[in-house]
């Protein structure tokens, strides 16, 4: 799991890469990105007007969480629990 960040027009928005097996029943070791859902109510309208940033960045999105779970630096094992709840 690694903890990163996505900037849209100059604001930061937490994000975490961790092994879509971990998330999913898949079996894979393809790292995905979780973030929280302030990023996509920053790139929808742009998204929607087919702005190529936010396209882009909406589809290597594997999830949005809730409002501030990501920001809330959860361990692992939380976004994992998180995960199985939602998906």
């Amino acid at each position: 799991m690694e903890r990163s960040n996505i900037n849209y027009k100059g604001i930061d928005y937490p994000t975490i890469e961790i092994a879509l097996s971990k998330v999913s029943n898949i079996e894979s070791n393809e790292l995905v990105t979780i973030t929280d859902c302030q990023l996509w109510a920053a790139i929808e309208d742009d998204y929607e007007d087919g702005d190529k940033e936010a396209v882009w960045i909406d589809n290597n999105v594997y999830f949005y969480c809730d409002s501030g779970f990501i920001a809330s630096n959860p361990t692992e094992s939380e976004i994992i629990e998180y995960m199985n709840k939602y998906c």
